[in-house]
């Protein structure tokens, strides 16, 4: 995915063959091309597969059961669903004071980068371009890059601390809180696999060998894992969550001082934390992670 993520932000820049229309939208303008393409596939097609998952799977979604095959670092010690903190927006001990200047100054390092990036006119020029420069970067970048910059920022933590529903689990929570939704999402596999198997009168399907549709009366996922272990009620938890959720609760309207001076309530303040590290650890590291290829290749 990063591969061919690259490859298109490559010919973005530099592919003179381009279609008509295509090259002329994208001829003066390849940095906003460049990010609005990366948009696309880290926002709207993720969500799409990720509802669309979603909405097929008639369990209630374990984040612990499952592994994101759209996180090509899940493996890699990377852990969606956690308590602790690991950057300083995370961390709620870190005095806002001195929070906001680090954040100033990473947001005026990426400005001074893509001002460099869309003023240097070698970026611009193909015969510049070095391509095995570009194949290390991005080599370093699909195998390394995550290391350099930092975990992404994690949504699922600044959920606990807001006490908010991610996307994902505001989808979840209609679809399968919903009898008429529910009922779509366990038919549509059954005649899906009915399709199939109406092309092979044998009634094997993908080396799945001969059955009959009863058999999928359920989706394949109980053979795997049983309902209850499956779909944990997140309303209940366990005790430590819970734990965790009320101390917060009753931290948020307490008003603490900001800069020494400002009167401010903590669940203000966690909410811009929460802002200042989707700027940071979300849209600016993505941006940097898949134009340094363009920077390092000139």
């Amino acid at each position: 995915r990063r591969l061919g993520l690259n490859i298109l932000i490559l010919a973005i820049y530099y592919d003179k063959t381009l279609p008509g229309p295509v090259r002329q939208v994208v001829a003066h303008r390849p940095f906003v091309c460049a990010t609005g393409l990366i948009f696309l596939d880290q926002v709207v097609i993720y969500y799409f597969f990720s509802f669309l998952g979603i909405f097929l799977n008639p369990h209630k979604r374990d984040d612990s059961q499952w592994t994101d095959p759209l996180a090509e670092n899940e493996d890699d010690g990377f852990i969606k669903d956690k308590t602790e903190a690991n950057n300083v927006y995370e961390d709620l001990t870190f005095k806002f004071r001195r929070l906001v200047p680090i954040w100033f100054v990473q947001i005026m390092l990426m400005i001074f980068y893509i001002e460099e990036l869309n003023t240097n006119e070698d970026t611009k020029d193909k015969s510049n371009v070095d391509f095995i420069y570009w194949v290390v970067a991005v080599i370093f970048q699909m195998y390394g890059g995550d290391d350099q910059v930092g975990e992404p920022f994690n949504s699922k933590y600044w959920a606990r601390i807001v006490q908010a529903e991610t996307p994902l689990d505001w989808m979840s929570r209609r679809i399968h809180g919903n009898a008429t939704l529910n009922k779509i999402a366990v038919t549509i596999p059954r005649k899906i696999i009915s399709f199939f198997r109406r092309q092979h009168p044998s009634g094997s399907v993908a080396g799945m060998g001969p059955t009959h549709e009863d058999s999928f009366a359920e989706p394949l996922i109980d053979e795997v894992c049983g309902e209850d272990e499956c779909s944990p009620d997140p309303a209940t938890g366990d005790e430590e969550d819970q734990r965790l959720r009320a101390s917060i609760r009753e931290l948020w309207l307490k008003q603490h001082k900001v800069f020494l001076c400002i009167d401010t309530p903590m669940y203000f303040e966690w909410c811009l934390r929460c802002l200042m590290d989707f700027f940071v650890n979300s849209m600016a590291r993505s941006l940097i992670l898949y134009t340094v290829p363009i920077m390092v290749c000139v």
